[in-house]
């Protein structure tokens, strides 16, 4: 976390099923420039790709300023995919 980034939590619930992070394939972000004209650029979101337990792939992201009704929403699951030779749980 001194490198700025938020720490991936271990597990998450997608459809009522829990998602778990079995490892993590890369991370990245999205940066744009100050709003306010500064000339310095900002982190906006926070991208990771994980492989979760159930052998699925899972982008994730973390937005630094959520937007929208509910301010407390910051993470978001962005796409879950099957590996070759497994399936997603459906609901």
């Amino acid at each position: 976390m001194a490198s700025g980034r938020p720490s991936l939590p271990r597990e998450f619930v997608w459809r009522g099923e829990p998602l778990v992070v079995a490892d993590v394939i890369r991370t990245w972000r999205e940066t744009s420039p100050c709003k306010h004209g500064s000339g310095e650029v900002y982190a906006r979101k926070h991208w990771f790709e994980v492989q979760t337990a159930e052998k699925q792939i899972a982008k994730l992201y973390f937005e630094r300023q959520s937007r929208g009704q509910n301010r407390t929403k910051r993470w978001w699951l962005f796409s879950l995919e099957a590996v070759a030779g497994s399936s997603i749980p459906q609901p």
